[in-house]
């Protein structure tokens, strides 16, 4: 009869053993779901943050370039009428010339902060979808492991560990990431920057060479 009843105990405490890897398997789980959803929300929030200072940064470019351009064009014209003996001297008027140098840059400044804006913010949404993708899928795989070893309490041990180890990969791999779209960011800002002062060096360059005279 004792026997029997060591048996039976064994048998029990067997079973709890088996139902404790269990519930630490989903335990564990659950809470790399969780800092998962966490971390992906802490991500996006600052995938927006970066997308509204691109944003920003592309609206002060174009607004600094056009103000720049247009007070250089009016400068030189200014100079120009200025000069009386140069006036005298040339007949016809040159204001179409600077109005369209004035405006070919300006379309050329607005046409390179929105193709470098834009190209910006399609890269931090590829980076954010690809960065969801990967640890969401990271989970399921940990998910059909735990579903593969039933009850299998060594099967599951193995499973518990590979969860500990997960739940820190996911975080470092999110922070990585967010440090990383940080990176490209501030060197698209600078890109978009550079818009600006390409344009308005292009002016100066171009009126330079307007002739004196244009009859």
């Amino acid at each position: 009869m004792r026997f029997f009843t060591l048996i039976i105990f064994a048998l029990v405490a067997l079973q709890l053993c088996r139902s404790s890897t269990v519930t630490d398997a989903e335990t564990k789980l659950q809470r790399l779901r969780e800092l998962t959803t966490h971390k992906l929300q802490s991500a996006f929030l600052d995938h927006t943050r970066m997308s509204n200072e691109i944003d920003a940064t592309a609206l002060a470019a174009k607004e600094h370039g056009k103000i720049e351009i247009q007070k250089k064009t009016d400068k030189y014209l200014a100079k120009l009428k200025a000069d009386k003996a140069l006036t005298q001297r040339c007949r016809g008027s040159r204001d179409h010339i600077f109005d369209h140098l004035k405006q070919s840059n300006i379309d050329e400044l607005i046409r390179c902060v929105d193709h470098a804006g834009g190209q910006s913010v399609n890269v931090l949404a590829a980076q954010r979808l690809s960065l969801s993708e990967y640890v969401w899928d990271a989970i399921y795989e940990e998910e059909k492991h735990i579903i593969v070893c039933g009850q299998n309490h060594k099967c599951l041990a193995a499973a518990v560990a590979d969860l500990e180890d997960k739940i820190d990969e996911v975080r470092k791999v999110i922070e990585a990431e967010v440090e990383i779209s940080k990176h490209n960011k501030e060197v698209q800002v600078q890109v978009i920057k550079a818009c600006a002062s390409k344009s308005i060096a292009n002016v100066e360059h171009e009126l330079s060479t307007i002739p004196t005279c244009m009859y």
